[in-house]
C-alpha cells in the first residue's frame, strides 16, 4: 500500500528557499480509530524519525484498519539549527520559545456547543465536536493570514490542525540523557500500558502549550461542561501522549526496531492493526507533581555516580561537583527513579542536574 504524501510549506527563508513538512498518510480499510504520529519537533530529538520510517515501511506492507498520518520531521527549521557539533533546535533562536509550548488552546465556545448539541448520541456528539475544533483552527489560521505570526506558533498550528482530527496522537520526543518515559493522562491508563514503557508520568488535565494537551484538553473540557451544565456523562474519545524515546542527539536502529514493535502493540490494542496485543505493566507510574528537579548548588564540573534508570534513596550520593580546588558531594533530596540527566558535565549554579520521579 502506497502512502498518500503531501508537502506542506512552513517557512520561507531569507535566501528564498522554502522549508516544508512531508506527511505520509495510509488510508484505513476498516472501522478503527484514526492515528497521528509525529517526531522531531525539537531538532536534536531524532530517534522518532527512525521509528516513523519503520512505521512507513510496515504500513506499506500491512495496511491499517484506521487512517494513520505520519510526520517524521515536524520541524525542519529546528533540525537544521546546528551550533558546532550540537543541534540547538529545542528553542526558537529568535524568540527563545520552546517549540513544544507553542500549540494553541482550542477550548473556546464549549458552553454554547453544549447547549446546542448535548442531546446528540455519543457518536454524533463526538463527530460534531471534531468539526467544531476544526472551525476553531480555521479561525486561528485566518488570524495568522491577516495579522501574521512568528514561525513557532504558525508551525504548531499547522501540526495541530492535522493532529486534532484523530482519536490517537503520539508525539515522539527524546530528553537530554534519559531513559524511555511516557507522559500520559490518567484516564488512558489501561490503553497506554500497551506501549510497554516502564516509566509513566501522569499529566495534569490542563493546557500548558504541549501537543498532547492541545489534543485531549478540549475533550476534557467538553466532558466537564456536559456534566456540569446537563448532568450528562461523556467518555473522552481522544488519547494523546508525549513519548520520550531516550536521549537527544542519538539515533539507534536496534532501539527503533524495539520501539516500533511496542507502538504496533499499542495499535493492536486499539484495533488499528491486526494481531493480539501483549499486556505490559509499567514499573513506575506517578503524577507529574512527583516529577522533581535536582539542581546544582553552584557552578563547576559535575562527575556523576548515578545515571538515568537508577533508583536512589534520599541522601544517596549522586556525584561530585568540582569547583576549582574544592569538591562538593551532591546528594539526592528525594527517593525515586532518575529519569533524565543534564547532558553536559559543565554546569552553572541552578542547572537542573537530574529529573527524578519520586516515590
Amino acid at each position: 500500500m502506497d502512502a498518500i504524501t503531501q508537502k506542506i510549506p512552513v517557512r520561507n527563508l531569507a535566501n528564498g528557499d522554502q522549508l516544508s513538512l512531508k506527511t505520509y498518510q495510509f488510508k484505513g480499510s476498516g472501522n478503527a480509530p484514526n492515528v497521528y504520529i509525529q517526531a522531531n519537533l525539537h531538532g536534536s530529538e531524532v530517534q522518532g524519525n527512525l521509528v516513523i520510517q519503520k512505521l512507513i515501511e510496515y504500513f506499506q506492507k500491512n495496511p491499517p484498519q484506521g487512517t494513520v498520518t505520519l510526520v517524521p520531521n515536524a520541524n525542519p527549521y529546528g533540525l537544521n539549527q546546528k551550533m558546532g557539533e550540537y543541534t540547538f533546535g529545542r528553542f526558537d533562536p529568535v524568540t527563545g520559545d520552546n517549540y513544544n509550548r507553542l500549540y494553541w488552546n482550542l477550548c473556546s465556545g464549549i458552553e454554547s456547543f453544549v447547549e446546542e448539541n448535548w442531546e446528540l448520541s455519543e457518536q454524533d456528539l463526538t463527530n460534531k465536536y471534531f468539526k467544531h475544533l476544526q472551525s476553531v483552527h480555521l479561525d486561528f489560521q485566518t488570524h495568522i493570514q491577516n495579522y501574521g505570526s512568528h514561525y513557532g506558533r504558525k508551525l504548531c498550528l499547522t501540526l495541530q490542525s492535522m493532529a486534532n482530527q484523530n482519536e490517537i496522537v503520539l508525539d515522539l520526543h527524546t530528553a537530554s540523557t534519559a531513559i524511555e518515559h511516557l507522559y500520559a493522562p490518567a484516564y488512558t491508563s489501561e490503553a497506554h500500558s500497551y506501549l510497554g514503557i516502564d516509566t509513566v508520568i501522569e499529566t495534569q488535565l490542563e493546557f500548558e502549550g504541549a501537543l498532547d494537551e492541545a489534543c485531549f484538553v478540549p475533550w476534557i473540557q467538553l466532558q466537564t461542561k456536559l456534566k456540569e451544565l446537563k448532568g450528562r456523562d461523556f467518555k473522552v474519545p481522544v488519547h494523546a501522549y508525549t513519548v520520550e524515546l531516550g536521549s537527544q542527539e542519538l539515533a539507534s536502529q536496534s532501539q527503533a526496531e524495539e520501539q516500533l514493535e511496542r507502538i504496533l502493540n499499542y495499535l493492536k490494542f486499539q484495533n488499528v492493526v491486526s494481531g493480539e496485543p501483549t499486556i505490559y505493566t509499567p514499573q513506575v507510574s506517578r503524577s507529574v507533581d512527583q516529577y522533581k528537579g535536582i539542581f546544582a548548588p553552584s557552578g563547576g564540573i559535575f562527575t556523576a555516580d548515578k545515571f538515568p534508570g537508577d533508583f536512589v534513596k534520599e541522601g544517596d550520593l549522586l556525584g561530585s561537583l568540582i569547583v576549582r580546588e574544592s569538591k562538593k558531594s551532591i546528594k539526592s533530596p528525594y527517593s525515586g527513579v532518575l529519569v533524565n540527566q543534564f547532558a553536559s558535565s559543565v554546569v552553572h549554579e541552578g542547572i537542573e542536574l537530574y529529573r527524578i520521579l519520586c516515590d
